[in-house]
């Protein structure tokens, strides 16, 4: 009973490694090809997350995306449409939050440690005449600066011990951990962790590895309860494997 869903988790994680190298530009295939596929699969967004004074002027679906293929350039994007529409209205989204999509979008760059994204970030906020984050742009510019941390750069696994479908798998593990940790989900890290670790298609070193990612997620997330939090791993819950 186990084995055709683990084929169907193995199938979905290809379809996301597919998606996410597309929205990278690294994908193999037509960008039109493997974007559509996953997609399809994506179910709708939570009604709770809709408002509908917003749907014309911000796309909750884009936004998703855009968390998924870890954005920053998009998510600032749809954070100054999202701005711009509630300045128009005069009214804030009922769920979406303008701060919540900056800080995720500088939690990113800062992980990349990515120079450029940062300044183009600091440019569109001053750009907008957005002031509230200056403190934190500040603290964490040296930050970025410098060089990231090295946890494990991950097994080294002979082929001959391994297979194609483990390896798209593992791979797309790394992408949703890091997903999950970005947008501040305890819970869908638990959940991974706990799956991962009763996953027989993958090799006992990379099922250490990804567990040891869970883990530092994990950690690094303690405390962190914000409201925008809770609606960013709302809004990303589909993103994930079954």
């Amino acid at each position: 009973m186990l084995l055709p869903l683990r084929r169907v988790w193995i199938a979905q994680a290809a379809a996301f490694v597919g998606w996410a190298l597309c929205a990278d530009n690294n994908a193999a295939e037509p960008a039109g090809q493997a974007a559509a596929a996953p997609k399809q699969q994506l179910p709708e967004i939570p009604g709770e997350l809709i408002d509908e004074a917003f749907i014309a002027k911000v796309d909750l679906a884009a936004v998703r995306d855009a968390i998924g293929a870890l954005d920053a350039k998009a998510l600032m994007g749809h954070a100054e449409k999202l701005l711009l529409a509630e300045r128009q209205l005069g009214k804030k989204h009922k769920s979406l939050n303008f701060a919540g999509l900056v800080d995720l979008a500088i939690r990113i760059v800062t992980d990349d440690h990515d120079q450029e994204a940062f300044e183009s970030i600091v440019k569109m906020l001053a750009h907008l005449g957005v002031r509230d984050f200056d403190d934190k742009l500040a603290a964490i510019k040296q930050q970025i600066q410098e060089r990231p941390r090295k946890i494990s750069p991950g097994p080294n696994v002979p082929l001959s011990e391994t297979t194609s479908d483990a390896i798209v798998l593992y791979n797309a593990l790394i992408k949703q951990i890091r997903v999950a940790k970005m947008v501040g989900d305890r819970r869908a890290l638990s959940s991974m962790r706990q799956k991962i670790q009763g996953t027989a298609e993958l090799h006992v070193k990379q099922r250490q590895h990804l567990i040891l990612l869970c883990d530092d997620a994990i950690a690094s997330l303690m405390g962190d309860t914000s409201k925008e939090s809770a609606t960013l791993s709302k809004l990303s819950a589909t993103l994930y494997l079954p």
